[in-house]
């Protein structure tokens, strides 16, 4: 199970990361999204949000997978916070853009899969 939640804490990092900056710096010229995706939400642009997924979801998930990796004690908690982060912020996605992709999809999952996991790891070191 540690290998398949490695997997998937380095899968969110390294699309969340990169993904976050071209949001800040090219949206419309790497994933073509017109700010009018936008529209109706607080942002005027893709900058924040860019901002938020680079830095807050991939660092959160890069920073549980090198805990994980190197068999730090506090694992278990980034690793919760890692899949509540990607949850959490495609829930707010499905809720803001009424526009819906199947990647989000498979981004909810994935968090919900790093929960699950990371519960299942709670729960054998509790024991």
């Amino acid at each position: 199970m540690r290998t398949a939640l490695l997997l998937l804490l380095g899968f969110v990092a390294v699309t969340a990361i990169p993904s976050g900056l071209v949001l800040m710096i090219r949206p419309s010229d790497a994933f073509g999204m017109s700010t009018t995706l936008l529209e109706g939400t607080p942002f005027p642009n893709f900058f924040l949000p860019g901002l938020i997924l680079a830095v807050v979801v991939g660092g959160i998930h890069a920073t549980a997978f090198g805990f994980l990796m190197l068999g730090k004690e506090h694992f278990l908690r980034w690793t919760l916070l890692a899949g509540l982060s990607i949850a959490g912020w495609i829930l707010v996605q499905l809720l803001l853009i009424h526009e819906f992709f199947w990647l989000q999809w498979v981004y909810l999952l994935t968090g919900f899969f790093i929960l699950l996991m990371g519960l299942q790891l709670k729960h054998k070191e509790l024991i």
